[in-house]
């Protein structure tokens, strides 16, 4: 939310955290990857474009309890830059 318009956004998902700065051109200062992308990485969501975008993810219920991490990388068309949002933690138990 209250990304701008236009921005293309990417859902990271992972049930494992990390703490990693991202040094690169193509990347704004100070953004931290906070999901981990190697152990417990899920995924990517569909890609959503707007200022505001969400997704629906369907779960099972046999699925035992985990924490899911989300977090947010999204291109700002102003700049031409990527940048990442917080992470999320949503605790799943049964």
């Amino acid at each position: 939310t209250g990304t701008p318009a236009g921005s293309v956004h990417f859902m990271i998902l992972s049930t494992a955290t990390a703490f990693a700065p991202i040094v690169h051109p193509s990347v704004g200062n100070g953004c931290m990857q906070l999901v981990s992308t190697g152990a417990g990485y899920l995924g990517i969501l569909p890609v959503r474009v707007g200022g505001d975008v969400e997704w629906n993810v369907p779960l099972l219920e046999t699925l035992p309890a985990f924490t899911l991490r989300a977090q947010d990388v999204f291109l700002d068309p102003g700049d031409g830059k990527f940048y990442m949002s917080y992470r999320i933690d949503v605790p799943l138990v049964k």
